[in-house]
């Protein structure tokens, strides 16, 4: 190879794009990022499901037996059986949307950032749930009326707890989550 052909190749290095993006390893980084996104909402909708229909069928079935008749413990079973009506709706229409999304990096991009946005949504959902709950529990302890104070400060722990754990795993996975993928949504449209 001679001077000239050397000079001919670091010209035409030269020319190219500094940074180039391999658009089949992007192809998959999406795709995985949606299919993780995916299953991340289907077990955090099977969870809601597994736990809320069970228990407050169980709390009814033990009134009844008892035959109590305080309002708080149907408000609570109401709730959770209301949390698990709307997320099985939710996501009955969330997989009747997915067909819409095509299957390319746009696509599977537009559905990684749907299903992460309806996970944020369900967390916040999921946060005033815990406060409706401990509402609703603290009057049934109330309507008992014969509970000593510490009971009422274990509970009132127990849900304070439950609630920054919630608002922890909300900001940390769900929302850092969304924020990411709509950054890469910017960056490759821009």
């Amino acid at each position: 190879m001679n001077f000239e052909d050397i000079r001919a190749c670091w010209a035409a290095e030269n020319q190219r794009e500094m940074y180039e993006i391999n658009l089949n390893n992007l192809e998959k980084m999406v795709a995985k990022k949606r299919a993780g996104a995916e299953r991340i909402t289907t077990i955090t909708e099977s969870v809601i499901l597994m736990v809320n229909v069970p228990v407050s069928l169980l709390l009814l079935i033990s009134l009844i037996v008892k035959g109590r008749q305080e309002i708080f413990p149907f408000v609570v079973i109401a709730l959770m059986l209301g949390m698990a009506l709307f997320v099985a709706l939710s996501r009955r229409a969330r997989l009747r949307a997915q067909q819409n999304f095509s299957n390319n990096l746009e696509g599977s991009l537009a559905q990684a950032i749907s299903d992460t946005r309806y996970r944020v949504r369900l967390s916040q959902l999921g946060l005033g749930y815990i406060l409706l709950i401990a509402l609703s529990s603290f009057g049934a302890f109330l309507e008992k009326g014969t509970l000593p104070w510490w009971s009422y400060l274990l509970l009132a722990t127990f849900f304070l707890l439950t609630y920054l754990a919630g608002r922890w795993e909300h900001r940390r996975f769900h929302r850092s989550k969304l924020d990411e993928l709509e950054a890469l949504h910017r960056e490759i449209n821009s």
